[in-house]
């Protein structure tokens, strides 16, 4: 079956077996965030999401920085070829 969002049904049952009420916000929040998990989660499967249970802490910041960096040059270059060429100072 496979791993599935919280229900209303889990979230009473955990609500009275623990004896909290909870308001309709929070149960609201609890099943937004249980959808938002699996969502995350299905991402996750690609190579390039983490998933979500990652330790930041192992994740390797060099690699990270420069996917960022390759991605902003991207979005330069981009520019760049969209206006024409480089910039020319109007000074």
């Amino acid at each position: 079956m496979g791993v599935q969002a919280l229900t209303w049904e889990n979230i009473k049952s955990w609500s009275e077996l623990m004896g909290i009420e909870l308001e309709p916000q929070e149960v609201y929040a609890l099943r937004s965030l249980s959808n938002a998990y699996l969502d995350q989660m299905h991402k996750a499967k690609e190579p390039a999401c983490p998933p979500p249970w990652v330790d930041p802490d192992q994740l390797d910041r060099d690699k990270i920085a420069d996917k960022v960096s390759s991605q902003f040059k991207a979005l330069a270059n981009r520019r760049k070829k969209r206006s024409g060429g480089s910039r020319q100072n109007t000074d």
